[in-house]
C-alpha cells in the first residue's frame, strides 16, 4: 500500500498531480486549514477519477508548524500500526527532511517501510517506480491539471518520452 500525506498549505493543486492514476490500494490524506482549503475544479475532477481512498484532515489547532506536526504524527501512527508500506509526505517544506530521514535511518527490525518527501504525487510514484515499487505504465501518463495562478497549466511529461503537449 502507498500512502500520501498532502500538505495542502504548501503544495496546493500542484501536489495532487498524478492522483487520478492511483489504484484502489493507495490512499491520500489531504491536510487542510481555514487558510488553505480550496482546490481547482480540474484537481477535484482528477481526484474524482482516482481509485485511491481519499480522506480530508482538517487542522485541529492553528499555530506555527501545526499542520507539519499533525502530518508527522499521523505518519508515525500509520508506520507503527502497519509496519510496512510506502509513505510519502507531499510538500516542498524541507522541515520534513528530518522525520523522513529518521524513519528511513531508524526503522525497527520488524518494519518494512519506505518513506520519502516529494513535491507531488507523480514525482513520488516515479521515484518508487525507479526502485520497482510503482504501478504507472508508460501509457498511463497523467493529464494536465490547471494550477494557480488561474490559467497556468502544468503538464507532466515523462523524460525521454515524445512531447505530447503540441
Amino acid at each position: 500500500m502507498r500512502t500520501f500525506l498532502i500538505d495542502l498549505e504548501n503544495v496546493k493543486n500542484q501536489g495532487m498531480i498524478g492522483v487520478e492514476q492511483l489504484s484502489k490500494d493507495d490512499r491520500v490524506f489531504i491536510f487542510y486549514s481555514e487558510s488553505a482549503n480550496s482546490l481547482s475544479i480540474p484537481t477535484i475532477q482528477a481526484m474524482n477519477n482516482s481509485k485511491a481512498e481519499i480522506e480530508y484532515v482538517k487542522l485541529q489547532r492553528s499555530g506555527r508548524n501545526a499542520m507539519d506536526f499533525q502530518i508527522v504524527a499521523l505518519l508515525g501512527f500509520l508506520i507503527g500500526s502497519e509496519k510496512n508500506g510506502h509513505f510519502c509526505i507531499v510538500s516542498q517544506d524541507n522541515g520534513y527532511v528530518a522525520p523522513v530521514e529518521f524513519f528511513m535511518d531508524h526503522p525497527a527490525d520488524q518494519l518494512n517501510v519506505n518513506v520519502l518527501l516529494s513535491s507531488s504525487i507523480i514525482k513520488a510514484v516515479r521515484k518508487w517506480n525507479s526502485t520497482g515499487a510503482g504501478v504507472f505504465s508508460e501509457e498511463e501518463e497523467p493529464k494536465a491539471i490547471q494550477t494557480e495562478p488561474a490559467g497556468e497549466v502544468v503538464v507532466v511529461v515523462e523524460e525521454n518520452a515524445p512531447d505530447k503537449t503540441a
